[in-house]
C-alpha cells in the first residue's frame, strides 16, 4: 500500500512578462533514501505551478491528454551546481482548472542525478504575478537540496504541501487555516515567511511551529503569500535539513449576501485524510460539501490533484439541496510513490 495525501478546500531563471502567475511549490525526495553512499544521488524533483487560465488554457480534455501549461526554466544557484545550469522547464502537465477563478494548475516530476555531499538551490524567477495590492515585482520560487546523509544514515526527503493556489476570503470575516504539510521522514516541519513575502496583509498572523495562518479580511484585493517549509531531524537543531517553497494567492472579495456561514466539508472521510491505495489500481473518492444557507449554490471546488486524476462535475443532491458532491478518480502509477 502506498500513501495518497490529498486535500480539498473551498471558500465561496526566465522572466515571464504579464500578470498571469498564480503561485507554485517545489519538493524533492531521493529515489533510494535508505541506500548509503550513492554516486550520483538520484533525486525526484516535483514542481507545481498555477497560471491564469486565459494565458494557459486547460480543461478536462487537456488533463486527459496530458497537455502542458506554463513557460520558463528552473535554474541552479550556488558554487556546487556543476553542469546544472537551467536543467528543468516549468511547462508542466495540467492537473487542475477553475473557470470561476480563471486558473490552470499543473504538476510534473523529473529525476536529477546529483553529486553526493552538496547543497544547491533551484530557482524559478518571474515578474508575472497577478496584480497585487502591494509588491508583485520580481518573485522567486526556490528550494534548497542537500545530498548529505542524515544522522540516521538515510538521505533526506523534503517536506511537501497540498495547498490550493487561491484562498478565497470574504471581506469583513476572520479566518484561521492550517497550512497542510507532510514529511516522509517524520521530521519536525516549521513554516516561515520567505524573505520576499512583503505583499501579505500587515495584520496576518502566522504560527510557524504549527503552520497556522490567521487573518481578518479587511481590504478587497489580491495578495501573494510566500512561505518556506523547513524540516529538522532533531528538535534542538537550528539549521534545517532543507527548505521548500509554497506560494499562493489570497483573494479578499466583497459580498452583499446575507448568508454568513461558509460551505463545510461533510464527506465520509475525515478532512485531510491520508488514503492508502495500490499502485495501478483505480481509486474513486467522493468530496461532499454542505452550504450554510438555503438559496446558496456551490458552483466550483478548487482542487490540488496528482497528474492523471479525473474530477467529475459538482452535483447538487436531490434529497438535500444544501449538499453537493464531486467525484475524483485516479489510477496511481509506480512513479507516484
Amino acid at each position: 500500500m502506498q500513501g495518497l495525501h490529498y486535500l480539498l478546500y473551498i471558500w465561496l531563471g526566465i522572466v515571464i512578462e504579464a500578470s498571469h502567475y498564480r503561485g507554485g511549490s517545489f519538493t524533492w525526495k531521493p529515489v533510494s533514501p535508505q541506500v548509503p553512499n550513492q554516486n550520483p544521488v538520484p533525486i525526484s524533483f516535483t514542481q507545481r505551478h498555477a497560471w491564469r487560465r486565459g494565458s494557459y488554457y486547460c480543461d478536462q480534455n487537456t488533463i486527459n491528454s496530458g497537455g502542458t501549461i506554463g513557460a520558463g526554466s528552473i535554474c541552479c544557484r550556488g558554487s556546487q551546481c556543476g553542469s546544472l545550469i537551467c536543467p528543468l522547464s516549468t511547462s508542466v502537465p495540467c492537473t487542475d482548472f477553475s473557470v470561476s477563478q480563471d486558473m490552470s494548475a499543473g504538476q510534473d516530476s523529473s529525476i536529477l542525478n546529483l553529486s553526493p555531499n552538496i547543497k544547491i538551490a533551484l530557482t524559478f524567477t518571474g515578474s508575472a504575478w497577478i496584480s497585487l495590492q502591494s509588491g508583485g515585482g520580481n518573485w522567486a520560487v526556490t528550494t534548497q537540496i542537500s545530498t548529505y546523509m542524515r544522522a540516521d544514515g538515510h538521505y533526506n526527503t523534503a517536506p511537501t504541501s497540498a495547498m490550493v493556489p487561491v484562498k478565497l476570503l470574504r471581506q469583513g470575516f476572520s479566518y484561521t487555516w492550517l497550512i497542510p504539510t507532510a514529511d516522509t521522514d517524520g521530521d519536525t516541519v516549521k513554516c516561515r515567511w520567505a524573505s520576499a513575502s512583503a505583499t501579505v496583509p500587515t495584520n496576518i498572523f502566522a504560527d510557524e511551529c504549527a503552520g497556522i495562518l490567521s487573518y481578518t479580511a479587511s481590504a478587497v484585493g489580491f495578495w501573494a503569500v510566500s512561505l518556506m517549509m523547513e524540516d529538522y531531524e532533531f528538535t534542538w537543531q537550528t539549521t534545517p535539513l532543507s527548505a521548500t517553497p509554497l506560494q499562493f494567492i489570497v483573494q479578499v472579495y466583497a459580498s452583499s449576501s446575507s448568508c454568513t456561514v461558509g460551505p463545510s466539508y461533510t464527506g465520509a472521510r475525515p478532512a485531510g485524510a491520508c488514503v492508502g491505495v495500490d499502485i495501478n489500481q483505480i481509486v474513486v473518492e467522493q468530496a461532499i460539501f454542505t452550504v450554510g444557507c438555503s438559496g446558496v449554490t456551490l458552483s466550483d471546488i478548487l482542487t490540488t490533484s496528482p497528474p492523471g486524476m479525473i474530477r467529475g462535475t459538482v452535483i447538487q443532491s436531490t434529497s438535500n439541496p444544501l449538499e453537493y458532491t464531486m467525484s475524483m478518480t485516479w489510477t496511481p502509477p509506480a512513479s507516484a510513490w
